[in-house]
């Protein structure tokens, strides 16, 4: 790329995403315990190149994820608590990039 024209590449795609659960808590279920997992990732994003050596990036990432969590449930005499837990957050990104 020559001199500091400006221009614009739009990308899609696709990938795996794995989930680690550093901590679970609630204030029902004792010993909550959510188990990390794999899921499938779908992105979509546009980077602007500035010049030869910087970019700006804006980025999102749809995540679909399917887990299980037990614990127990004191309020209910300490009965064992199981749950199918499906997650699907949206997590946009930007960013600035500096190639060397």
């Amino acid at each position: 790329m020559e001199g500091s024209a400006t221009f614009t590449i739009p990308y899609v795609g696709a990938g795996v995403n794995y989930t680690i659960v550093f901590r679970s808590k609630d204030g029902f279920i004792s010993n909550l315990d959510v188990r990390n997992a794999f899921g499938p990732v779908a992105e979509v994003g546009v980077e602007w190149r500035i010049d030869r050596d910087w970019s700006v990036s804006l980025d999102a990432r749809k995540i679909f994820l399917k887990t299980k969590a037990t614990g127990v449930l004191p309020a209910m005499g300490g009965a064992a608590a199981h749950a199918d837990v499906r997650l699907d957050p949206l997590v946009v990104f930007a960013a600035v990039g500096r190639r060397f």
